[in-house]
């Protein structure tokens, strides 16, 4: 699978999404009306954004080793599935701003 987003981990400052390595900025979130948007919801969705990243490689790492036991005819064993799981966990924990 071809990644042409930057590469490397991404981090949420503020309203700013950027390069973990060299704070090249990414990205930005604009809040709207604080009618509309708190500035915490806005802040959460720049988290959910900058964890994009890790997300994607968590589902391509999670997909490409149950399709390589789908492909050798090979069952999940519970060691793999509590792996996958826990990718999944830091992925979301990231994502949503859980310790």
């Amino acid at each position: 699978m071809n990644n042409k987003h930057t590469q490397g981990k991404w981090k949420a400052t503020g309203l700013e999404i950027r390069h973990i390595n060299n704070s090249m900025i990414l990205a930005n979130v604009y809040q709207h009306l604080e009618a509309n948007q708190s500035r915490s919801e806005a802040e959460a969705n720049a988290k959910l954004i900058a964890a994009a990243p890790d997300m994607l490689e968590a589902l391509q790492n999670i997909y490409n080793n149950f399709s390589l036991n789908i492909k050798h005819n090979q069952g999940l064993n519970i060691s793999e599935i509590k792996a996958g799981m826990s990718i999944i966990e830091r992925t979301i924990n990231k994502a949503t701003s859980q310790p």
